[in-house]
């Protein structure tokens, strides 16, 4: 829980950013946007493990609900830990969100991650997907 204790420290005090919003990307052509690196606002950070710790973290955090059960499970589990504006915000993350941020991290292109995730999720939305990760502002820019 510590190394998600100093993240949120980060987070809260990393650099301000525009944030990416969907106007910015709603006149991009396909190509364009699928060739575009989205780069992570800088007070981003994710986690991905392979037990519920960021069930356990979010539960102690203040305004959880005290009366919710938490168990340890060995049940893999993302966080996102991200400040788009003032306040320092959690998210839980599906494997599909976290390997796409994963993959922008890296700086792969929009279209390569988006076709990583289409191999094990064919089936996948994957402009909700964005949509949603836009609307959380973990996005600072689009380097084409």
């Amino acid at each position: 829980m510590g190394r998600l204790d100093r993240a949120w420290t980060e987070v809260h005090r990393a650099a301000d950013a525009p944030v990416l919003t969907p106007s910015d990307v709603s006149g991009l052509s396909p190509t364009v946007l699928f060739g575009a690196r989205a780069v992570l606002h800088p007070a981003v950070r994710l986690f991905w493990f392979d037990w519920t710790a960021p069930s356990i973290w979010r539960a102690n955090r203040p305004g959880s609900d005290p009366d919710r059960p938490v168990m340890w499970d060995a049940a893999p589990e993302g966080l996102l830990l991200v400040r788009p504006q003032d306040a320092v915000t959690h998210h839980a993350l599906s494997e599909p969100q976290w390997r796409f941020l994963d993959a922008c991290r890296r700086g792969a292109p929009l279209g390569r991650a988006a076709a990583m995730l289409r191999l094990d999720h064919p089936t996948l939305d994957l402009s909700r997907l964005f949509a949603a990760l836009l609307g959380l502002g973990v996005f600072t820019r689009l380097e084409t």
